[in-house]
């Protein structure tokens, strides 16, 4: 026992002063294992983790050994690294978490999220948080709980080959106050399924929300509870394959007041 925890002195500790470790008994062999693993306590000592990972394998990582339970804030985390694909972090613990703004921006090669079944319960921030992420066909926020949730501005923003984000159809939406650009340039994207039951309470921003949607073909949005007061500029700017606008909706009207 003696010659590991000198191992993990010298070989471990140098990178990370707060690598805890700990025996469990396997129960096919019976002998003693030892699993690593990881406590940051800020997002500074988590980023020089994976920055530690990437400098081995840059395209996939696995992230799961992570516990995240004593950050709040998740944004920006892993912005502008242009060579990830793949990334499996769905064994996080995020009840604690408020933001994920930016989280995945600029991601330009990824391909691959595993992020379900993420509880999301406390995160009030999704502000771009897969914005740019231009290879990315889906990804799956259906058990997503929304109930804090206020922002998700350009959160899908320039995803060009987005095709599905599963079934948020029981999303949460009466805190949201922004959701413009959300959608923008997703000109891969058919349907959202349907959301006809998502209701508003403080809604103020919708401009650009579908803008560039070329291949749009319903959005299930007639019974939305839009006030006067909502900015709808350019909701629907492009989508040429939507076959219905919704009646609230009047695309001269909105550019009157501007």
């Amino acid at each position: 026992m003696s010659s590991i925890l000198e191992y993990v002195n010298k070989n471990q500790r140098k990178k990370y002063d707060f690598l805890k470790y700990s025996l469990k008994i396997d129960k096919n062999t019976k002998l003693r294992k030892i699993k690593f693993n990881l406590h940051p306590n800020n997002i500074k000592e988590l980023k020089y983790i994976i920055n530690d990972r990437l400098s081995v394998n840059f395209k996939k990582i696995d992230l799961n050994d992570i516990d995240i339970t004593k950050i709040r804030d998740l944004s920006g985390l892993f912005e502008d690294y242009v060579f990830l694909e793949s990334i499996n972090i769905s064994d996080w613990d995020t009840s604690e978490v408020e933001s994920l703004e930016n989280m995945f921006h600029g991601c330009t090669s990824l391909t691959e999220v595993k992020i379900t079944p993420w509880n999301v319960k406390n995160v009030k921030n999704m502000q771009g948080m897969f914005s740019c992420c231009s290879s990315l066909k889906e990804v799956n926020l259906s058990s997503f709980d929304t109930h804090n949730l206020t922002n998700t501005s350009y959160m899908f923003n320039k995803c060009t080959s987005l095709k599905s984000i599963g079934d948020i159809s029981s999303w949460y939406t009466q805190n949201i106050t922004n959701m413009s650009h959300m959608f923008c340039n997703c000109k891969n994207l058919k349907t959202l399924g349907n959301t006809s039951k998502w209701s508003f309470k403080n809604i103020k921003y919708l401009m650009n929300m579908f803008s560039g949607c070329t291949h749009l073909e319903n959005v299930y949005c007639e019974k939305w509870n839009i006030t006067d007061i909502t900015i709808l500029k350019e909701m629907f700017a492009g989508c040429s394959s939507l076959q219905k606008l919704p009646s609230w909706y009047d695309p001269k009207k909105e550019e009157e007041k501007y």
